[in-house]
């Protein structure tokens, strides 16, 4: 016979039993009518001291379902610190282009960190120097860098006096050669784009045309 029969030949169930006078809703009657504290264990930590009003045994969820409408509305998490990219980007970015909740989360981070501080002054002054092109205060940039102990700075530089011809010029001269590595990897994009399907003629027709 198939089980769909069978469950309709069984016999009605009977009136539902009553709660065991242990059950939690029973004893949160005799609870103080004020909020928890936070910590759902601060509240249960005395019941299972007398087994006679105590907790028998359920399940947490039905202690966390019964106990829900004692607890206060729930505290606002503490924000979680920035990121370290969210830092490089606040501290490379122009003061005036920061939020104010931003600027209120790096003044925090900078407060507590002085290496940082002083990171971003170095970084402020750099960028202030390629802006206005101020090539001739690069030596005192450098000097002024490896005076304070950040050895990534004074990783970058000494990079800058390795190549310090090219630099100079970087940060005086009003040229660049930023058109010149655009042509640069635009022919680059048309060779992968042509690899192994046209030759040279066809891509030299394609760098003059595009």
């Amino acid at each position: 016979m198939p089980s769909r029969q069978l469950r309709t030949l069984r016999e009605p169930r009977g009136p539902r039993r009553p709660r065991h006078p242990h059950h939690p809703a029973g004893r949160l009657a005799a609870l103080p009518d004020q909020p928890l504290e936070p910590g759902l264990h601060q509240r249960l930590r005395p019941l299972p001291r007398d087994p006679g009003q105590g907790y028998p045994g359920c399940t947490p969820q039905a202690v966390r379902r019964f106990l829900r409408p004692l607890r206060d509305t729930a505290k606002a998490a503490p924000a979680p610190p920035p990121k370290p990219q969210d830092l490089t980007n606040w501290i490379t970015r122009h003061p005036v282009r920061l939020r104010a909740e931003e600027e209120r989360q790096l003044d925090d981070v900078l407060s507590r960190c002085p290496e940082l501080a002083a990171m971003r002054t170095h970084v402020h002054t750099f960028a202030r120097m390629i802006c206005d092109r101020t090539g001739t205060d690069l030596p005192a940039w450098i000097c002024a860098a490896h005076a304070d102990d950040l050895p990534q700075l004074h990783s970058f530089a000494d990079g800058l006096e390795r190549d310090w011809d090219a630099v100079l010029a970087g940060l005086t001269l009003p040229w660049s050669s930023g058109p010149v590595e655009g042509h640069v990897n635009r022919t680059k994009m048309l060779k992968r784009q042509m690899y192994g399907r046209a030759s040279l003629p066809l891509l030299r027709k394609q760098v003059l045309l595009a």
